[in-house]
Protein backbone atom coordinates (compact mmCIF):
# COMPACT_ATOMS: atom_id res chain seq x y z
CA UNK A 1 0.00 0.00 0.00
CA UNK A 2 1.09 3.57 -0.61
CA UNK A 3 -0.25 6.72 1.05
CA UNK A 4 -1.07 9.65 -1.22
CA UNK A 5 -0.30 12.50 1.19
CA UNK A 6 -1.85 15.11 -1.12
CA UNK A 7 -5.29 13.46 -1.22
CA UNK A 8 -4.88 11.65 2.14
CA UNK A 9 -5.87 8.30 0.73
CA UNK A 10 -4.34 4.85 0.37
CA UNK A 11 -3.40 3.48 -3.04
CA UNK A 12 -2.75 -0.24 -3.40
CA UNK A 13 0.51 -1.02 -5.18
CA UNK A 14 0.33 -4.28 -7.13
CA UNK A 15 4.04 -5.06 -7.02
CA UNK A 16 5.59 -8.02 -8.84
CA UNK A 17 7.33 -10.91 -7.04
CA UNK A 18 6.37 -10.03 -3.45
CA UNK A 19 8.24 -11.71 -0.59
CA UNK A 20 6.66 -14.39 1.58
CA UNK A 21 4.16 -13.18 4.22
CA UNK A 22 5.81 -12.33 7.54
CA UNK A 23 5.64 -10.30 10.72
CA UNK A 24 8.27 -8.85 13.03
CA UNK A 25 10.45 -7.81 10.09
CA UNK A 26 12.06 -4.45 9.40
CA UNK A 27 11.27 -2.28 6.38
CA UNK A 28 13.63 0.62 5.72
CA UNK A 29 13.64 3.21 2.94
CA UNK A 30 17.11 3.56 1.41
CA UNK A 31 18.09 6.31 -1.02
CA UNK A 32 20.21 4.43 -3.57
CA UNK A 33 19.77 6.88 -6.43
CA UNK A 34 23.49 7.66 -6.51
CA UNK A 35 24.36 4.01 -7.17
CA UNK A 36 21.24 2.38 -8.62
CA UNK A 37 19.30 5.42 -9.84
CA UNK A 38 16.32 4.72 -7.60
CA UNK A 39 15.06 4.40 -4.06
CA UNK A 40 14.59 1.05 -2.37
CA UNK A 41 12.46 -0.32 0.44
CA UNK A 42 14.62 -2.98 2.10
CA UNK A 43 12.87 -5.71 4.11
CA UNK A 44 14.88 -8.01 6.37
CA UNK A 45 13.98 -11.01 8.51
CA UNK A 46 10.81 -11.55 10.47
CA UNK A 47 8.71 -14.63 11.20
CA UNK A 48 6.91 -16.63 8.52
CA UNK A 49 3.59 -18.46 8.63
CA UNK A 50 5.32 -21.52 10.10
CA UNK A 51 6.62 -19.36 12.97
CA UNK A 52 10.20 -19.68 11.73
CA UNK A 53 12.63 -16.76 11.90
CA UNK A 54 13.94 -15.52 8.54
CA UNK A 55 17.31 -14.14 7.45
CA UNK A 56 16.42 -13.09 3.91
CA UNK A 57 16.36 -9.75 2.16
CA UNK A 58 13.53 -8.53 -0.05
CA UNK A 59 13.97 -5.24 -1.89
CA UNK A 60 11.18 -3.17 -3.43
CA UNK A 61 12.20 -1.06 -6.42
CA UNK A 62 9.94 1.89 -5.76
CA UNK A 63 9.96 3.26 -9.32
CA UNK A 64 9.23 -0.08 -11.01
CA UNK A 65 6.92 -1.36 -8.25
CA UNK A 66 8.68 -4.73 -8.33
CA UNK A 67 10.45 -6.82 -5.70
CA UNK A 68 13.75 -8.64 -6.04
CA UNK A 69 15.90 -10.73 -3.71
CA UNK A 70 19.65 -9.98 -3.72
CA UNK A 71 21.99 -12.96 -3.80
CA UNK A 72 22.56 -14.24 -0.28
CA UNK A 73 25.84 -12.89 1.12
CA UNK A 74 28.47 -15.25 2.53
CA UNK A 75 28.40 -13.36 5.83
CA UNK A 76 25.30 -11.91 7.44
CA UNK A 77 23.16 -11.69 10.55
CA UNK A 78 21.42 -14.73 11.97
CA UNK A 79 17.72 -15.22 11.32
CA UNK A 80 15.68 -13.04 13.66
CA UNK A 81 12.57 -10.95 14.21
CA UNK A 82 11.56 -7.86 16.17
CA UNK A 83 14.92 -6.19 15.59
CA UNK A 84 15.52 -2.46 15.05
CA UNK A 85 16.67 -0.97 11.75
CA UNK A 86 17.27 2.37 10.06
CA UNK A 87 19.30 3.84 7.20
CA UNK A 88 21.90 6.51 6.55
CA UNK A 89 22.58 7.20 2.89
CA UNK A 90 22.88 3.95 0.96
CA UNK A 91 23.49 1.80 4.04
CA UNK A 92 21.01 0.05 6.31
CA UNK A 93 21.81 -0.65 9.96
CA UNK A 94 20.21 -3.40 12.02
CA UNK A 95 20.41 -4.14 15.76
CA UNK A 96 19.17 -6.84 18.13
CA UNK A 97 15.99 -8.85 17.83
CA UNK A 98 15.30 -12.46 18.77
CA UNK A 99 15.02 -15.98 17.45
CA UNK A 100 13.12 -18.86 19.05
CA UNK A 101 15.39 -21.84 19.76
CA UNK A 102 13.11 -24.84 19.41
CA UNK A 103 15.56 -27.32 20.94
CA UNK A 104 15.85 -25.27 24.13
CA UNK A 105 12.25 -23.98 24.06
CA UNK A 106 13.34 -20.40 24.64
CA UNK A 107 13.98 -17.09 22.95
CA UNK A 108 17.53 -16.01 22.21
CA UNK A 109 18.02 -12.25 22.02
CA UNK A 110 20.79 -10.42 20.18
CA UNK A 111 22.73 -7.22 20.79
CA UNK A 112 24.78 -7.19 17.60
CA UNK A 113 24.89 -4.32 15.12
CA UNK A 114 25.10 -5.03 11.40
CA UNK A 115 25.46 -2.83 8.31
CA UNK A 116 24.07 -3.67 4.86
CA UNK A 117 25.78 -1.88 1.97
CA UNK A 118 23.15 -1.59 -0.76
CA UNK A 119 25.85 -0.87 -3.37
CA UNK A 120 27.04 -4.49 -3.07
CA UNK A 121 24.31 -6.13 -0.93
CA UNK A 122 27.00 -7.29 1.49
CA UNK A 123 26.70 -7.34 5.27
CA UNK A 124 29.39 -6.35 7.78
CA UNK A 125 29.22 -6.78 11.53
CA UNK A 126 29.94 -3.60 13.49
CA UNK A 127 29.58 -4.68 17.14
CA UNK A 128 28.31 -7.32 19.53
CA UNK A 129 29.35 -9.92 22.09
CA UNK A 130 32.48 -8.07 23.24
CA UNK A 131 32.72 -7.81 27.06
CA UNK A 132 35.44 -5.14 26.77
CA UNK A 133 33.15 -2.58 25.13
CA UNK A 134 30.01 -1.08 26.69
CA UNK A 135 26.91 -1.98 24.73
CA UNK A 136 23.16 -2.27 25.15
CA UNK A 137 22.02 -5.54 26.67
CA UNK A 138 20.48 -8.10 24.30
CA UNK A 139 16.93 -7.05 23.53
CA UNK A 140 14.07 -7.12 21.08
CA UNK A 141 11.33 -4.64 20.15
CA UNK A 142 13.72 -1.68 20.53
CA UNK A 143 13.59 1.37 18.25
CA UNK A 144 16.46 2.99 16.35
CA UNK A 145 16.81 6.15 14.29
CA UNK A 146 19.66 7.98 12.55
CA UNK A 147 20.78 11.22 14.20
CA UNK A 148 23.03 13.12 11.84
CA UNK A 149 25.33 11.60 9.23
CA UNK A 150 27.22 9.17 11.47
CA UNK A 151 25.26 8.27 14.60
CA UNK A 152 22.40 5.96 15.50
CA UNK A 153 20.12 6.34 18.52
CA UNK A 154 18.67 3.22 20.17
CA UNK A 155 15.81 3.55 22.68
CA UNK A 156 14.10 1.01 24.92
CA UNK A 157 12.99 -2.49 24.03
CA UNK A 158 12.47 -5.56 26.20
CA UNK A 159 15.12 -7.79 27.78
CA UNK A 160 15.29 -11.56 28.24
CA UNK A 161 12.84 -11.39 31.16
CA UNK A 162 10.42 -9.29 29.07
CA UNK A 163 11.15 -6.25 31.22
CA UNK A 164 10.61 -2.96 29.43
CA UNK A 165 13.76 -0.85 29.14
CA UNK A 166 14.22 2.91 29.46
CA UNK A 167 17.85 3.33 28.43
CA UNK A 168 19.15 5.25 25.41
CA UNK A 169 22.35 4.46 23.53
CA UNK A 170 24.21 6.13 20.67
CA UNK A 171 26.32 4.14 18.21
CA UNK A 172 29.08 6.22 16.60
CA UNK A 173 29.72 4.85 13.13
CA UNK A 174 33.08 6.62 12.84
CA UNK A 175 34.34 5.16 16.13
CA UNK A 176 32.49 1.85 15.87
CA UNK A 177 31.47 2.13 19.52
CA UNK A 178 28.43 2.51 21.76
CA UNK A 179 27.94 5.13 24.48
CA UNK A 180 25.01 5.35 26.86
CA UNK A 181 23.11 8.62 26.76
CA UNK A 182 23.07 10.47 30.07
CA UNK A 183 19.68 12.05 30.61
CA UNK A 184 18.89 14.94 32.97
CA UNK A 185 15.47 15.43 34.52
CA UNK A 186 12.27 13.55 33.82
CA UNK A 187 12.23 10.82 31.23
CA UNK A 188 9.62 8.54 29.64
CA UNK A 189 8.52 5.33 31.27
CA UNK A 190 10.32 2.18 30.15
CA UNK A 191 8.80 0.85 26.95
CA UNK A 192 9.12 -1.29 23.86
CA UNK A 193 7.39 -1.22 20.46
CA UNK A 194 7.56 2.57 20.23
CA UNK A 195 8.20 4.74 17.16
CA UNK A 196 11.14 7.16 16.81
CA UNK A 197 11.72 9.83 14.20
CA UNK A 198 14.30 12.57 13.82
CA UNK A 199 13.08 16.10 13.18
CA UNK A 200 15.69 18.85 12.85
CA UNK A 201 17.68 19.00 16.12
CA UNK A 202 15.60 16.53 18.09
CA UNK A 203 14.24 13.02 18.17
CA UNK A 204 10.55 12.44 18.83
CA UNK A 205 9.01 9.29 20.27
CA UNK A 206 5.34 8.34 20.11
CA UNK A 207 3.42 5.57 21.84
CA UNK A 208 4.67 2.14 22.77
CA UNK A 209 4.17 -0.63 25.31
CA UNK A 210 4.75 0.41 28.93
CA UNK A 211 3.03 -2.75 30.29
CA UNK A 212 0.00 -1.20 28.61
CA UNK A 213 -0.26 1.00 25.53
CA UNK A 214 0.34 4.74 25.61
CA UNK A 215 -0.04 7.71 23.28
CA UNK A 216 2.56 9.91 24.94
CA UNK A 217 4.67 12.08 22.65
CA UNK A 218 8.18 12.90 23.87
CA UNK A 219 10.99 15.04 22.45
CA UNK A 220 14.68 14.31 23.09
CA UNK A 221 17.24 17.09 22.68
CA UNK A 222 20.92 17.43 23.53
CA UNK A 223 22.45 14.50 21.69
CA UNK A 224 25.41 16.61 20.58
CA UNK A 225 27.43 15.40 23.58
CA UNK A 226 28.07 18.85 25.06
CA UNK A 227 25.87 18.13 28.08
CA UNK A 228 23.21 15.75 29.36
CA UNK A 229 20.34 15.08 27.02
CA UNK A 230 16.81 16.02 28.07
CA UNK A 231 13.40 14.53 27.41
CA UNK A 232 10.32 16.78 27.23
CA UNK A 233 6.76 15.51 27.00
CA UNK A 234 4.81 17.37 24.31
CA UNK A 235 1.14 18.30 24.41
CA UNK A 236 -0.12 19.15 20.94
CA UNK A 237 -3.41 20.78 20.00
CA UNK A 238 -6.21 18.67 18.63
CA UNK A 239 -7.28 15.08 19.35
CA UNK A 240 -4.36 12.74 19.93
CA UNK A 241 -4.07 9.37 18.19
CA UNK A 242 -5.30 6.39 20.21
CA UNK A 243 -2.74 4.71 22.49
CA UNK A 244 -0.87 2.02 20.56
CA UNK A 245 2.23 -0.12 20.19
CA UNK A 246 3.98 -1.69 17.23
CA UNK A 247 2.96 1.09 14.85
CA UNK A 248 4.92 2.49 11.93
CA UNK A 249 6.06 6.07 11.39
CA UNK A 250 7.32 8.06 8.41
CA UNK A 251 8.17 11.73 7.95
CA UNK A 252 7.23 13.60 4.78
CA UNK A 253 7.93 17.33 4.63
CA UNK A 254 6.58 18.99 7.80
CA UNK A 255 4.34 16.01 8.51
CA UNK A 256 4.85 12.87 10.53
CA UNK A 257 2.51 10.01 9.62
CA UNK A 258 1.70 7.19 12.06
CA UNK A 259 0.18 4.00 10.68
CA UNK A 260 -1.64 1.22 12.48
CA UNK A 261 -0.33 -0.64 15.50
CA UNK A 262 -2.07 -2.47 18.33
CA UNK A 263 -4.36 -1.09 21.00
CA UNK A 264 -5.34 -3.01 24.11
CA UNK A 265 -8.38 -4.37 22.27
CA UNK A 266 -7.51 -4.82 18.60
CA UNK A 267 -5.22 -4.21 15.70
CA UNK A 268 -5.74 -0.83 14.06
CA UNK A 269 -4.74 -2.40 10.75
CA UNK A 270 -6.88 -5.52 11.14
CA UNK A 271 -9.45 -4.45 8.53
CA UNK A 272 -7.89 -2.94 5.43
CA UNK A 273 -10.89 -0.77 4.60
CA UNK A 274 -10.71 0.74 8.07
CA UNK A 275 -6.95 1.07 8.33
CA UNK A 276 -6.06 4.53 9.44
CA UNK A 277 -3.31 7.04 9.04
CA UNK A 278 -2.65 9.70 11.60
CA UNK A 279 -0.62 12.78 10.91
CA UNK A 280 0.61 15.50 13.22
CA UNK A 281 2.32 18.71 12.23
CA UNK A 282 5.08 19.39 14.75
CA UNK A 283 6.71 22.54 13.43
CA UNK A 284 5.37 24.72 16.23
CA UNK A 285 5.82 22.29 19.13
CA UNK A 286 8.53 22.77 21.72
Amino acid sequence: MGLDTVRARWVEANCLNPPAPRCGHSAVAVDSRECWGQEFLVVFGGINAQKEALDDLAVLQCDQEAWFAPDKAAVGPAARAFHAATAIGRKMYMFGGHVYLKAQHKLHQFNDMWCLDTDTWEWSRLSGDSPEQPAPCPRDRASMVAVGPSRLLLVGGADSLNRRLDDCWVFDLDMGAWSEVKVAGAKPRARCCTALFALEQRVLMFGGDTYGVTNELWSLRGLDGEGPAQWTQLQLEGPAPAPRRGHAVAATGPWVVFVGGLTEQRSLMGIKSKSEYLAGELENSS
